[in-house]
């Protein structure tokens, strides 16, 4: 995503050092009332009528228009400057009904300058002398002197409870926490802000994959550039679609409202297509470096729900392969339809000794007999080329392995018995390809059952256990290079 953020503190600037123009441009009520559009999707929010009726372009029911709101964002040492910047310049540029939509101001503790990052900043106001907002914005950076300050966490309290909108955008959620705001609601934060804020506040449903959360009266951003997202999120919410976008189309941001639901949502319901693919691929590079680094461990990722919609992209499968570790996996998440089961088994060499860290491949249908979304000719391979239930595992010190999956069901068709594929790989031995079946598969006759065997294939029985979970045993043999 293409994120031009120099127009956006632009357009800041100038709102902030002509702070006594636009006041004194938005604070002249119109002498005569006048009716405009209501939010909606419709390029007609620079039309205002003169009487009660229905816009002539979308055909909703006018309402009076009414006065700008007031912005306040609460500036401190150590303020991010893109948290609050992003948002503030949104809202600041924002024009509909022949005038400006809010009136943006900065709010601190005192009237002394605060730092930020580079920038040294002149607070329009002191929560002293600070107009009532109806819009009060708290942005992250450093916040753990603004955390202890009393003062201004009393002023939050005060004036949340009456806004209109909340919204805090990074590490400024925990400002909120700190007011006891987000207690028994959905938040989001920046990735780094993650823990603090569920230490912070254990009532907070924190939904670390969400890039903004709005609740009515309380929203909260993840970092920097989702705060411009929130604001074109208000945008929309208060004015309309279209202003929104025009908003953004300004700034040159490449603005993706449906991302505000969180990334993986949108795209598991979007899927995977031109437009999403950027997306997916700084994704997956994402859970790689995470694997890297021993933050995760991949047959946590291969089981974790959230990731199921990219297992049929080879280069998530490339990075499993490339950190497994675990000589244990499952395969499917718990709403996967089909009979459970537990597949055992031990690598050995021709001697009987076993074979510690080969790395196993494992994959196969699901209960409709493909083995991707995109279906295909499984019978040359195929969507076989894109599995969506697969792991990588390590056999352990004794040459053992588990996993946990369903019964694979056959091909479509006059196909072969249902199977797992295997291919299995250890330094000093050949590569061993085969696949395991199930000797009670009614595809599986007495005829074919010796040619099986002969070329290789295991072909195990099913006993139920006391869980009431098939289980069977699959050992394997590797032969040396």
């Amino acid at each position: 995503m293409r994120h031009t953020l120099i127009p956006t503190i632009a357009a800041l600037s100038i709102s902030f050092m002509s702070a006594g123009l636009h006041a004194e441009e938005q604070q002249a009520s119109p002498a005569v009332k006048k009716y405009v559009c209501p939010p909606c999707d419709h390029e007609c929010h620079d039309k205002t009528f003169d009487e009660p009726g229905r816009c002539d372009v979308c055909r909703m029911r006018l309402i009076p228009l009414e006065p700008v709101r007031n912005v306040a964002v609460v500036i401190f040492d150590g303020v991010d400057p893109l948290d609050f910047t992003g948002p503030a310049g949104v809202l600041a540029s924002a024009r509909a009904f022949g005038r400006n939509a809010f009136r943006v101001y900065t709010v601190a503790a005192g009237a002394e300058p605060v730092r930020s990052g580079f920038l040294t900043i002149t607070p329009n106001h002191a929560i002293a002398d600070c107009p009532t907002p109806e819009i009060l914005i708290i942005p992250g950076g450093v916040v753990d002197s603004t955390l202890e300050d009393a003062a201004i966490i009393d002023w939050v309290q005060e004036h949340g409870l009456n806004a209109e909108i909340v919204m805090s955008i990074g590490s400024g959620a925990l400002v909120l926490a700190k007011c006891g705001m987000l207690d028994d609601v959905e938040a989001t934060t920046s990735h780094d802000a993650v823990d603090a804020l569920r230490t912070a506040s254990p009532k907070t449903d924190v939904q670390p994959t969400r890039r903004i959360i709005d609740n009515g009266d309380l929203m909260t951003a993840a970092g920097a550039s989702a705060g411009i997202d929130a604001g074109l999120h208000i945008v929309k919410r208060v004015i309309g679609d279209d202003v929104a976008r025009k908003g953004a189309a300004d700034i040159e941001y490449d603005w993706l409202p449906e991302l505000s639901r969180g990334l993986i949502d949108y795209l598991r319901e979007t899927g995977i297509n031109d437009r999403t693919r950027p997306h997916v691929d700084r994704l997956i590079t994402d859970i790689e470096k995470r694997l890297a680094a021993g933050r995760f461990k991949s047959a946590d990722v291969i089981a974790d729900p959230a990731w199921f919609f990219i297992h049929e992209q080879r280069a998530f499968r490339d990075a499993i392969r490339r950190y497994a570790t675990g000589s244990s996996a499952v395969l499917v998440t718990p709403e996967e339809p089909g009979d459970r089961i537990v597949v055992t088994g031990t690598v050995k060499d021709a001697d009987g000794k076993p074979v510690p860290d080969a790395l196993i491949y494992v994959y196969h249908t699901d209960v409709n007999g493909t083995y991707s979304s995109g279906g295909g000719n499984t019978a040359s391979m195929g969507d076989s080329l894109n599995p969506r239930l697969f792991a990588y595992l390590k056999t352990a010190k004794d040459g053992s392995y588990e996993y946990r999956t369903i019964r694979p069901s056959g091909y479509p068709g006059d196909g072969p018995p249902a199977h797992v594929h295997y291919e299995v790989r250890a330094e000093g031995y050949a590569e061993l390809s085969t696949e395991l079946m199930f000797d009670d598969d009614p595809r599986i006759s007495d005829e074919n059952r010796e040619s099986l065997v002969a070329n290789g294939i295991v072909v195990a029985k099913v006993e139920k256990r006391k869980d009431e979970l098939g289980a069977c045993v699959c050992d394997l043999t590797l032969m040396l290079e």
